[in-house]
């Protein structure tokens, strides 16, 4: 009987980890490839929270200031606007999605972290900032690159009727090991102490991706429909003429657009201004972060029930009105305790926000131009993050974090609106995917 039990425990546990993701509806080649997309996504989560929520702590140990911070922002959000239409071209032209994820992100973007963790062996005071702030924007161009094509590949990969579900797993899965690895990487700094503790964490972050994107490799690709495109409407303009002729992706652009104005505003600052404003150590920083994964958890389970493949232009409507309402609580936190408040508030606000991501913006770009528009959408997303921190740095410096703040609340606000207008306008009423059915199914009776 304890035997048995014993290994109805571990078998649950195995499948709890080796294939927990939904596959209704899925073909074989589908399944396949869902499979090392899950063990991807386990090892590039690991790697990311050794090192993401410590690449400013380990600028500002190496001697860097607040105003370089905001500026490696704006670089990094100049290397978001070019990356994206690079990566959109480069499926255009080959019709390969997966060889430009493996190379970008995969690649060179895992490359960056493991030169980074070498800087301070090479260089020292402003040289070695300068060089690490450079390739961070190098590693941000990677990502960036690989995000339209990435996107375009789930959307094959995922039929509608499971995306939420699997934004919703993936996330859960992300806050997971959030939650263990943090602690994990702040025990490791404060442990080795100086800039030799970040440069461990960001050699572990560079092996443990390089993991991950062996897996990503290993997935089959679906023969691409934007390498199929009709060579009428590739004389038209093809995906740029089709962009510019869809009123309501272009009104979700424009949303997108001052959404990401407001965000901008305060984003690159938190961790400066509780280092700085607050007085933090590295420790404290690391709890509430983990403290936070740990609500995130809860949020985004709950948001996976809440956000269907029906209702995810009604949820994003909600999760946006909730937003701005993050910035304002930070407003009145100061202490370690008033920001946990803040922290976990933010999460619950943008939980259904995040798992509704996914399935909407696939919903509303057609299959064969799917990477173009998507890095049209992260394009005109990526102008107001260029043009924003700088000056938003400025406001840091001479007003403090408190009007960077109510401007952040402001904008963010004026964007939930747009999009509640486009919603209840019917904007979000049907979808490339429902179309896509129908012709099918009229092929199918002809």
């Amino acid at each position: 009987m304890k035997n048995g039990a014993f290994r109805r425990v571990v078998r649950y546990l195995r499948n709890s980890i080796a294939h927990p993701y939904p596959i209704a509806g899925t073909t074989a080649q589908q399944r396949e490839g869902i499979k090392f997309l899950w063990w991807d996504l386990l090892f590039a989560n690991i790697s990311v929270a050794f090192y993401a929520e410590f690449v400013t702590l380990f600028i500002l140990e190496l001697g860097g200031t607040s105003g370089m911070i905001g500026t490696m922002s704006s670089f990094n959000s100049a290397m978001t606007l070019l990356g994206p239409l690079i990566g959109a071209m480069l499926v255009a032209r080959s019709g390969k999605r997966k060889v430009w994820v493996v190379l970008g992100s995969g690649g060179l973007g895992r490359l960056t972290l493991l030169l980074s963790a070498v800087v301070p062996l090479l260089f020292d005071g402003l040289t070695a900032v300068i060089v690490v702030i450079v390739l961070m924007c190098i590693r941000s161009l990677a990502g960036s690159i690989s995000g339209p094509p990435a996107q375009s590949l789930q959307g094959d990969i995922f039929p509608p009727g499971i995306r939420s579900r699997w934004n919703s797993l993936a996330m859960v899965t992300g806050s997971v090991i959030t939650v263990g690895v943090v602690p994990l990487a702040g025990f490791i700094i404060r442990f080795i102490s100086g800039a030799a503790g970040y440069q461990t964490t960001m050699l572990l972050a560079a092996v443990l991706g390089f993991v991950a994107t062996w897996f990503y490799s290993q997935i089959p690709e679906p023969e691409s429909a934007e390498r199929q495109t009709n060579p009428r409407t590739k004389a038209k303009g093809g995906g740029w003429a089709a962009f510019l002729s869809d009123r309501r992706f272009l009104l979700y652009c424009g949303v997108q657009f001052v959404w990401q104005f407001g965000i901008q505003i305060s984003g690159p600052f938190f961790t400066v201004y509780m280092r700085e404003g607050l007085g933090f150590s590295v420790d404290t920083i690391a709890l509430l972060a983990t403290a936070t994964a740990v609500v995130n958890i809860f949020a985004l389970a709950m948001a996976g029930k809440l956000v269907s493949d029906k209702n995810y232009a009604k949820m994003t409507a909600i999760g946006m009105l909730l937003v701005p309402f993050m910035p304002l609580s930070w407003y009145f936190a100061h202490s370690a305790w008033g920001v946990l408040g803040a922290k976990a508030y933010g999460v619950i606000a943008w939980a259904c926000v995040h798992v509704a991501g996914l399935p909407l913006i696939l919903s509303i770009t057609p299959r064969e131009h799917r990477a173009q528009f998507i890095a049209l959408a992260n394009a005109v997303s990526a102008i107001a993050a260029i043009i924003v921190p700088i000056p938003a740095g400025w406001i840091y410096a001479a007003y403090g974090f408190r009007v960077n703040l109510l401007l952040s609340a402001a904008g963010r606000g004026v964007a939930a609106l747009m999009f509640l207008a486009m919603y209840l306008r019917g904007a979000f009423s049907w979808s490339y995917d429902d179309r896509r059915e129908a012709e099918l199914t009229r092929q199918q009776h002809v």
